[in-house]
């Protein structure tokens, strides 16, 4: 057991005193007033828990500054005042205490202190090592059979990571036991990619400049008091494209630059740092005005990203934006046609000086390597960060010498950078595969060897990760905390198994907090492939996933060989909360994706920015035609709450396509089979589930057969679905329920979904 510690340290991290300062003032406890959920089966409680739900609640991570008015939280729909877990701080807070670390028996100790720790040091506790570099060289010399458990212990506070921490198979636990790092009881370490700034100065207005550290060459994000600061952006450009401009590209005449309004970038000194960022696709008849002459934005499921190169003039009152790395053609040409981008599509500029003109806003200069900045508070000023540092842990095996047993507990990962989209761009394949803005992973050459994958040009592929893993067995992440990264949360690539994520905490993250496989997946046919197989995904919080790359989801089962997916809580996401596979149906065989259980979790405002997304969404084949059940992917227990849903998502169907509909409960796109469907409660979706194929196959004989769907038990708020005769052989209706009127059944249901009582979710750093 460890000992007590020789010198005084908190058990909070500095940074979150002013918040616990503030909090007694107003007389809060820290760790928050927590809001039981009722487990009456009375209906009639609905309407007197909505009341007392919608009250504001305010704890010390909420505080505003003493002489800041109070903020009001707005009344909430009664099923969301009733059964959110999010309706106060108790999920997702800076308050909450430190889970309790399980004492680990005769394990042999390391000790890492980033503020007393000298890596001449012997690693005990009275003389920690500084560096994680230095305990592991340690730890592997006490890695032996029979040695029994290996921990190092993180003191707390900020561990800066200036280079990636890789683990391989030297690393591995022996005999059975475990190589473990975890923070030390009562503390939270933080594995910190980015650096802080400071020597603010102010400029006009309520701008300020701060030169940058060395080491930053490229920024695309910037943190600060905890919360994402965005980059300077203009309105939304209506109609003010011409036309796209095609040139040579790949050998071919494709589309490389655009014909735009010079009004749009008159007076920007550096037009070659703009982004254009299109979050919404009017595809309804081309256009960007309704009959009666307002706006009518219809969201898509593409969301891209063009990187502007240089601005010319080309008269006419017109300028031509030359957009890099082939990202105006994959987004104009290599889409499905319908959602294919046009030249009328509304836009709007990202990342320019000129455009700085609201609070959080910002601004990198890279010639004067300097970032401008509109703070939104005094406490966002004292607490700035730029994330640097792409990958901040890599489990690195091979197919021979995988890594096995290792356990991370209780650390914080946080500011992972991912700057590649501004040379890229980020023009969207398919929810976490793009088709620019990534790399191929290492493993696809091994030895030589060359994946057949990487044969064509710019195939989608998968973004960075701030944790990373190849050739792996039994690692655990448990009561971990992934927040403020710059692109994936935990990525698994290859030849992983036996894989626990328990009690993790994923807040704000630019694109998915968890994707497990690889497109090229279906079959595992190469001598540098493994299945991504046995991934156990249970009690996580997944809250403002896909912050930057909204056509992200939050979590992504590429192509998974058995997987729990289980007693989770899925918050504000733009696109999917859970997508499960890959493909389509054009790729009828697969036998890798199968066995997926989907059991009781919550989702709440997920799909609220693009549409042709579920908070469960299927895509491509499950097993093979005729499988078990027991390789099906079952989706049951499950509460997805969209009940407070904006008006534009409630629309029953698509006006240009009817077969879609903006937010169903399940989605069931192309190709997908072998799925059972039961016992499930879905409030505030269009239609509560939605087959894609059924317009443009349900009439061929044998195709609803070969689905092998089933489903039975579910409840919905709307008795729609697509196709809306349900006709499908072992698929029965919805049962209605409204918000005053819930079944017991049902009930019982929506009270079960999320984390289950033993969890409690890490704090915030």
């Amino acid at each position: 057991m460890p000992e007590a510690p020789q010198h005084d340290r908190p058990t909070v991290p500095p940074s979150r005193w002013r918040w616990i300062a503030v909090a007694a003032s107003l007389g809060v406890i820290a760790g928050g007033l927590i809001l039981a959920r009722p487990g009456s089966d009375d209906s009639s409680d609905t309407t007197a828990a909505a009341s007392s739900s919608s009250t504001a609640v305010t704890t010390a991570s909420q505080a505003p500054p003493p002489t800041a008015p109070a903020s009001t939280v707005p009344s909430l729909p009664p099923l969301v005042a009733e059964f959110s877990p999010f309706v106060n701080d108790s999920i997702v807070s800076r308050t909450n205490p430190i889970p309790n670390s399980p004492h680990i028996p005769e394990a042999a100790e390391v000790y890492v202190d980033p503020v007393g720790g000298d890596d001449a040091g012997a690693g005990t506790r009275a003389a920690p090592v500084a560096s994680l570099e230095a305990a592991q060289t340690i730890a592997r010399r006490l890695l032996k059979p029979g040695s029994g458990d290996v921990v190092v212990y993180l003191r707390g506070g900020v561990h800066q990571r200036d280079r990636t921490f890789t683990i391989d198979f030297q690393d591995s636990g022996r005999g059975g036991h475990d190589m473990v790092y975890r923070s030390y009881p009562g503390e939270q370490a933080i594995l910190d990619g980015g650096v802080p700034i400071t020597g603010w100065q102010p400029t006009t207005g309520s701008i300020v400049v701060a030169s940058v550290p060395e080491r930053i060459e490229s920024m695309r994000q910037f943190f600060a008091d905890g919360k994402r600061q965005p980059r300077a952006r203009s309105a939304t450009a209506l109609g003010t494209a011409d036309e796209f401009i095609t040139g040579e590209l790949f050998g071919r005449q494709r589309n490389v630059a655009m014909a735009v309004d010079s009004e749009l970038v008159a007076g920007l000194a550096r037009p070659e740092d703009l982004e254009l960022v299109y979050v919404g696709v009017a595809i309804a008849g081309h256009g960007v005005l309704s009959s009666n002459g307002e706006e009518r934005l219809r969201p898509s499921w593409k969301a891209h990203r063009l990187p502007v190169t240089a601005a010319t003039a080309i008269g006419d009152g017109t300028t031509r934006l030359d957009i890099g790395a082939g990202a105006l053609y994959h987004a104009s040409e290599r889409g499905y046609e319908p959602l294919a981008l046009l030249p009328t599509d509304p836009f709007y500029l990202e990342n320019a000086l000129e455009l700085l003109d609201e609070p959080g806003e910002w601004y990198f200069h890279p010639i004067e390597r300097q970032i401008y900045w509109w703070p939104p508070s005094e406490a966002a000023l004292a607490d700035a960060w730029a994330p640097t540092t792409e990958t901040l842990l890599n489990v690195d095996g091979t197919p021979r010498r995988p890594v096995r047993n290792v356990r991370f507990e209780g650390i914080v990962f946080r500011h992972a950078a991912y700057t590649v989209p501004n040379e890229e761009g980020y023009t969207v394949s398919q929810a976490a595969n793009w088709f620019t803005g990534w790399r191929p992973a290492e493993w696809m050459e091994v030895d030589g060897a060359r994946h057949p994958y990487l044969d064509g040009v710019r195939f989608p592929g998968l973004p960075g990760a701030a944790v990373e893993m190849d050739s792996a067995r039994d690692i655990t992440f448990r009561s971990n905390v992934f927040t403020a990264l710059g692109a994936v949360g935990v990525m698994l690539h290859n030849d992983v198994r036996r894989v626990v994520l328990d009690g993790n905490l994923f807040v704000d993250i630019s694109a998915a907090a968890l994707v497990a496989g690889h497109p090229v997946h279906d079959v595992i046919d190469q001598p540098m492939e493994g299945p991504i197989s046995l991934l156990t995904f249970t009690n996580n919080v997944v809250d403002r996933a896909a912050a930057e790359f909204t056509a992200s989801v939050g979590v992504q089962l590429t192509k998974v060989a058995g997987a729990d997916v289980s007693h989770n809580l899925f918050r504000d996401l733009p696109y999917s909360a859970l997508s499960l596979g890959w493909g389509w149906n054009t790729n009828p065989s697969s036998d890798v994706h199968r066995a997926i259980t989907v059991e009781s979790n919550y989702f709440e405002n997920v799909v609220n920015t693009l549409y042709d997304g579920a908070p469960i969404y299927l895509l491509g084949p499950v097993a093979e035609p005729g499988a078990a059940r027991s390789d099906y992917v079952q989706i049951r227990r499950n509460f997805a709450n969209n009940a407070g849903a904006g008006d534009q998502f409630k629309a029953p169907s698509d006006s240009v396509e009817p077969g879609f509909t903006k937010r169903p409960g399940v989605q069931l796109d192309e190709g997908s089979r072998n799925v059972l469907i039961n016992d499930n409660v879905f409030a505030g979706s269009t239609v509560w589930l939605q087959v894609t194929g059924w317009h443009a196959h349900g009439r061929e004989p044998g195709w609803a057969d070969s689905l092998a769907l089933i489903g039975g038990r579910n409840w919905s708020d709307t008795a729609d679905s697509v196709p809306r005769d349900l006709s499908l052989i072992g698929v029965s209706p919805a049962r209605l329920f409204s918000a005053s009127e819930i079944p017991t059944a049902a009930r019982e249901i929506m009270l079960a979904a999320g984390l289950e009582p033993r969890v409690a979710m890490p704090p915030l750093p």
